[in-house]
């Protein structure tokens, strides 16, 4: 029994250090640009207060403000959206979340890459999804089914994914940065395009210039039912089955890209229908902004940053009309 005491002093011991190292690597590393840094810290501070979650890919990162929507229907709104997130992913994050939030309504963004499209195999995307994970048990368990073991290390010890271990100057500005007020007031001061709004919300004023080239989108891209992947169906049903478990309502956003790059993307009327036929399944609501009325006529080209992505004007435009609907719905 002794014996074993003292390997277990030893074991803790050891994880106490390499948190430590961990934590230390991050700080002097972690760049003011990783707009990660804010977003995680914003979890970390308002823990407990949020009520309302902001999930899915890109298109709905960047294109719902939280914090206009929360201005619309009260609450505390936190956007936890992120680049390529698969529906695994977005499982992952609310399972987390309701564990250290009173979480009562979520608006998860989806599209038809979402159930057609493998976006898990991208390790930056999915360490992404990890850093913002609080609790170490979703963390490890999250790891062990996303993960390869030879990537283990990479998301447990933030050093390692560290490509210039020597570069001094990097450094320097990375600590005198985050030892000033702007970092504290969460103001990123290096890429004045890309801006963090707080709790989760991070936009740019780029406007889109309306240029189109015509292109062709692959089979991974173009809704059709025959290619929807087996797996985001268990994962969005297991979703579906957590917020009924936790009495969260669930609500289904399709945020729009430009009118030209939705005639690339098949046929949208089959995947609302489908959409429809999974919400009356599973008691979710559906907010399909491909269907509403004249939205072209609110989300013009200087709502875009892109031909997918709306911009700040953009993400604040359809979070008012996606808070007006939602109150007219209730």
């Amino acid at each position: 029994m002794r014996n074993f005491k003292k390997i277990l002093l030893r074991i803790l011991l050891i994880f106490a250090f390499l948190c430590i190292v961990n934590k230390g690597g991050r700080f002097l590393y972690d760049t003011p640009e990783n707009m990660a840094g804010y977003a995680i810290r914003d979890i970390k501070e308002n823990k407990g207060e949020v009520d309302t979650l902001l999930l899915g890919t890109s298109l709905m990162h960047w294109g719902v403000n939280g914090q206009t929507l929360e201005e619309k229907i009260g609450g505390t709104v936190y956007n936890l959206a992120t680049s390529a997130q698969s529906i695994r992913s977005s499982y992952y994050l609310l399972k987390d979340q309701t564990d250290i939030n009173p979480i009562k309504r979520v608006f998860m963004g989806i599209h038809a890459i979402s159930l057609i499209n493998d976006t898990d195999g991208y390790i930056a995307i999915r360490e992404g999804i990890y850093d913002r994970i609080q609790s170490p048990l979703n963390k490890l368990s999250y790891m062990l089914e996303t993960a390869e073991p030879r990537e283990y290390e990479q998301y447990l010890f933030f050093p390692t994914r560290v490509k210039d271990v020597l570069d001094v100057e990097r450094v320097k500005d990375t600590v005198k940065y985050k030892l000033g007020e702007e970092y504290k007031k969460n103001e990123s001061p290096k890429d004045e395009e890309l801006i963090y709004q707080g709790m989760g919300d991070e936009n740019t004023s780029v406007e889109y210039d309306g240029s189109f080239d015509d292109e062709r989108l692959g089979d991974d891209a173009i809704w059709n039912r025959d290619n929807i992947i087996q797996e985001n169906v268990y994962y969005l049903e297991k979703l579906s089955a957590l917020c009924q478990e936790k009495n969260i309502q669930l609500n289904f956003v399709v945020v729009p890209p430009t009118w030209e790059f939705t005639k690339l993307m098949g046929d949208l009327e089959d995947f609302h229908q489908y959409l429809l036929g999974y919400c009356e399944e599973y008691g979710a609501d559906l907010y399909d902004f491909n269907e509403y009325e004249g939205i072209y006529d609110y989300l013009t080209d200087d709502c875009y940053q892109d031909k997918k992505h709306l911009n700040t004007k953009g993400a604040k435009v359809l979070a008012g009309l996606l808070g007006d609907w939602y109150l007219k719905e209730q």
